[in-house]
């Protein structure tokens, strides 16, 4: 008779993962952002487009890095995205985690606050709201 201990079975699905399916999720959704913005600026008759263009470029090339390093825990970890559906008011992802077929759900509104959060970090912009003149304390 063999006796399975605890650690001979697949790890159980843990928040980790769900975190790894959410940052591929927001990664892609900030690519095609910058994508999009790339393609109105290059045809906005901007007299320095190129610049805005560049900026966007090296942003896209830092969100592309931090995907690279995403599909390599996905690899690390058993996980494959099996279909993702953009929906009216959200994101449906179907993805398979060591074997366990798991589903993983986000709504557009936070999905804008959390892409906007990736833009600024990537574009070097603070994310704080401005202070009126007058009201910092000094």
């Amino acid at each position: 008779m063999t006796v399975l201990s605890a650690t001979s079975g697949p790890p159980p699905h843990d928040g980790e993962d769900a975190l790894l399916v959410k940052q591929y999720i927001l990664q892609t959704l900030v690519l095609d952002v910058l994508e999009r913005d790339i393609g109105r600026i290059a045809v906005s008759g901007l007299k320095m487009a190129e610049i805005y263009i560049q900026g966007l470029r090296q942003a896209q090339d830092d969100a592309a890095s931090d995907l690279f390093r995403i599909r390599k825990q996905f690899r690390h970890r058993g996980i494959k995205i099996v279909s993702e559906e953009r929906l009216d008011h959200g994101v449906r992802v179907q993805y398979v985690c060591r074997g366990y077929h798991r589903s993983f759900y986000m709504l557009r509104g936070l999905i804008r606050a959390e892409v906007k959060s990736l833009l600024q970090r990537y574009l070097h912009i603070s994310g704080g709201p401005e202070e009126p003149e007058g009201t910092a304390d000094s």
